[in-house]
Parts: C-alpha cells; sequence; structure tokens
C-alpha cells in the first residue's frame, strides 16, 4: 500500500460546542481543502482527481454517522455521491492500471509479468485518452463551484442531537450493516457482496475516525484494523473489476488467449485476498454493535468532561 497522508482536521475535537458544531466544522474543512487542492494546483491533476474524491467521501460518511438527527442527509449524501461521480473517469482508468500492478507484483514467472505488462500498456494508452479529452479542467470547475454552493448549505445544517447520542444511532447502523454484508459475503464470495461489505468497512472507518480523540491509542489499533480490512477488499473489488473489464472487451486488450490468462491471474489473486479476508473481518466485528457503541460513548463522556 501507499503510504497516507493524515487528514488532521477528519476528527471531532474535545473542545467542539456540539454534535452540530462538530458535524458543520469538519464538513467545512473538507470542502475547503478541496477548493484549496483546485486552486493551488500544486499536484497534479490525477492526483486532485483522487484527493478530492476522497473529500467527498469523507463528507459522505460524516454525515451518514449522523443520518437519524439530520433532516437533510438524503439530500447531501445524494449531492456529494453526484458530485464525486462527475469525476469518476480519470480515477477508474488509475485503478485499473494500479490493479495491474497489483497483480503483477505477485507473479512469480516473467512471461505472466509479460502478459500483464501488455493489458497495463493499453491501459495506458485509454487513460492518455480519457485525460486529454481537454474535459478536466472544466470539470474541476465545475467540482469547484458545485463546492462553493455546498459550503453556503453547510451554514444552515441542522442536527438537534446532543453529545454522543447524536452518533450513536448512525454508528450501531453502520455496524449492524457492516456485520450483515460480511456474512452475505461469506455465504457467497462474489464481487457485488464483497464490495457492499467494503463501503460499510469503509464507513466504519471513517466514524472511528472522527472519534479517534475519545481515547487515542485503542483507537487508532481500531482505525488501522479497518483500515486493512477495508484496502484488502478494495483490492478484491478492483480485481474484479479488471476481470470483468477484460471479460468484456477482450479484443481491445490484445490476443485472447493471453487476455485469458491474464484474466486467470486474477482470479487467482482475488482468491489469495479472500483467505485471510473473513479471520480480519471477525475480529473488527467480533463485539457486538450494542456494546461498542456502549463502550465508545463511556469514553466520549470521560474524554469531554461529562462524567
Amino acid at each position: 500500500m501507499n503510504g497516507k497522508r493524515t487528514d488532521r482536521a477528519y476528527r471531532f475535537k474535545a473542545d467542539d460546542m456540539s454534535a452540530e458544531a462538530a458535524i458543520r466544522r469538519v464538513a467545512l474543512s473538507q470542502i475547503d481543502a478541496a477548493i484549496a487542492e483546485i486552486d493551488r494546483g500544486a499536484l497534479s491533476q490525477k492526483d486532485i482527481v483522487h484527493d478530492v474524491r476522497k473529500r467527498c467521501k469523507k463528507v459522505r460518511a460524516l454525515v451518514g454517522l449522523v443520518k437519524t438527527e439530520f433532516a437533510d442527509y438524503a439530500n447531501e449524501n445524494a449531492a456529494f455521491r453526484e458530485l464525486a461521480g462527475t469525476l469518476a473517469g480519470v480515477r477508474d482508468c488509475d485503478v485499473l492500471i494500479e490493479t495491474c500492478d497489483l497483480v503483477s507484483a505477485h507473479c512469480r514467472r516473467e512471461e505472466d509479468r509479460m502478459a500483464v505488462a501488455a493489458i497495463r500498456a493499453q491501459l495506458m494508452r485509454d487513460r492518455h485518452i480519457v485525460a486529454d479529452d481537454g474535459a478536466l479542467p472544466e470539470k474541476l470547475a465545475h467540482f469547484r463551484h458545485a463546492c462553493v454552493k455546498a459550503r453556503d448549505r453547510v451554514q444552515d445544517w441542522r442536527v438537534p442531537g446532543k453529545g454522543f447520542d447524536a452518533f450513536a444511532k448512525g454508528l450501531r447502523s453502520t455496524l449492524k450493516r457492516g456485520r450483515k454484508a460480511m456474512a452475505a459475503a461469506r455465504k457467497d464470495p462474489c464481487a457485488d457482496t464483497m464490495h457492499e461489505w467494503r463501503k460499510q468497512v469503509k464507513y466504519h472507518w471513517y466514524h472511528a475516525r472522527l472519534l479517534r480523540g475519545i481515547w487515542t491509542g485503542p483507537m487508532e489499533a481500531h482505525i488501522e484494523a479497518a483500515n486493512v480490512l477495508g484496502e484488502r477488499l478494495g483490492d478484491h473489488h478492483d480485481l474484479a473489476v479488471l476481470r470483468q473489464t477484460l471479460k468484456e472487451r477482450p479484443d481491445h486488450y490484445g490476443d485472447r488467449d493471453a487476455v485469458r490468462h491474464v484474466m486467470k491471474l486474477v482470479a487467482n489473486r482475488e482468491r489469495d485476498i479472500t483467505k485471510t479476508i473473513f479471520h480480519q473481518g471477525a475480529l473488527l466485528y467480533a463485539e457486538r454493535p450494542e456494546a461498542l457503541v456502549s463502550r465508545w460513548s463511556a469514553y466520549w463522556t470521560l474524554w469531554r468532561g461529562e462524567g
């Protein structure tokens, strides 16, 4: 895995005046960071697209934590999902290329690596076509404009719940969905069930990051466990997408026999990941949702000096 930059703004603080204040502050930090990244232009367009789309995911996870208290949840969740979707094309190409690199890194034979390299070369050509269509600057400008409008909306967000109670239902709901998704994936570990489980793990990872301050050591360990599981599930999903991409357009990627060979390599890597993923999931979800929420609520009370 590549090293990740730590987003220190994506967390609640002990001195946040209320749940509503905390939600607004974190949302604004993500929106402002996205606008700044576009304005500065210090990163490559590829990295800007990657980063600002992640900002959208963080805001969606944030509002999901208070979905039962936040009347505008459905609208805001959809708005940030659609906004991230406007920049999906280039990122999708990059993920396919990165997934080829993942497969190649686990190839033992040179002929296997060469077969994967041929597929990767075509994916690179496809990416240049997508990136060079001239529309990306306009898309980023549209993204920035939408962020400015979203920033205005955040000022009017209302989250009436008090203290940890504002987060408890959302946290519990995400944990329950994650456990249910894991059970479905264990029963039928196909691309769809594994992807659904991955989404719930990612949401929980974001929620734990928001609450990391309640007891730093144990929370950091929990965050890392969720991150590792989410990354493994992400790799599994990306492999499934690559395999489906090759299946749908084999002639586009070269000789059909070579493409089938690479598809087998991809499927083998999927199976390797699946061998350990359910043990990791069982550890992350070992504690029942009600118990975890109760424990974190107690941490919150002590952290905030409310006991």
